[in-house]
């Protein structure tokens, strides 16, 4: 939250691949997807969008969870970090369509925390 009250407003998303958010590197070698992820919260952040009280979207890549799935956790350092698990197959970062699962995961986790907006 802002200090006059409002939900504070995204500005950014980061990526990581691993098994946890404490071991995982950020995502290397993509980084076409990493500008995307920039570019997403640019844009989600210039029309208003926000997660409440967390600017910044954290989405780790593991195989631990079924490839597409979603799923929210408490675990990260600071309050102002939304952490997030997306499910990928296990040859993930290796796999040939690495590119599109990262932009298709940065999606699901948007629309999963904010199915609202």
């Amino acid at each position: 939250m802002t200090k006059d009250g409002r939900p504070s407003l995204i500005t950014d998303i980061r990526l990581f691949a691993g098994e946890r958010y404490n071991s995982a590197p950020y995502l290397e070698g993509q980084e076409e997807a990493v500008a995307y992820g920039r570019r997403i919260a640019w844009l989600l952040n210039s029309e208003g969008f926000s997660l409440g009280t967390f600017p910044a979207l954290y989405v780790l890549f593991t195989p631990l969870l079924e490839p597409g799935s979603v799923k929210f956790t408490k675990e990260g350092g600071d309050w102002w970090q939304r952490y997030v698990y997306v499910g990928v197959t296990a040859d993930f970062p290796d796999a040939p369509d690495k590119r599109d699962i990262v932009m298709r995961g940065i999606a699901d986790a948007i629309l999963a925390t904010r199915p609202d907006q």
